[in-house]
């Protein structure tokens, strides 16, 4: 892929998934096979799954799965980013504890920081 197409394309993320496993019923035999202390957690099995959830979904066509990918965040950005503000206030509330500063003025700075660090990314 030389410059031009990468130009045309609306994002030029490529994820690859590791195929070790293709089905899930593949995944649950082996983990079955294996001791009890052998097996993989509870978060690892998930994201294992969703793995292969995401393979037979995108198969060969991982720049698709990059595109929706990026679409995605750039739609849920700025909610998450407004859910999360009382998040960031608290935590400029605990690291200015000894100033008296109250906690609406750390929103109202989380607020203009958000807005500065949202300015500068949509250049």
């Amino acid at each position: 892929m030389n410059y031009s197409d990468s130009l045309k394309r609306k994002s030029n993320v490529k994820f690859d998934f590791a195929e070790v496993y293709r089905t899930v019923e593949q995944y649950d035999s082996v983990q079955q096979n294996l001791p009890e202390d052998q097996r993989d957690n509870w978060i690892k099995r998930k994201l294992i799954l969703r793995g292969i959830e995401l393979n037979k979904r995108y198969k060969n066509n991982t720049h698709e799965f990059g595109d929706s990918f990026v679409a995605f965040f750039n739609d849920n950005f700025s909610t998450a980013l407004f859910f999360l503000m009382p998040l960031f206030a608290s935590l400029l509330k605990l690291l200015y504890a000894r100033r008296d500063f109250f906690y609406s003025e750390h929103l109202v700075f989380t607020n203009l920081l958000l807005q500065i660090s949202s300015t500068c990314r949509a250049r």
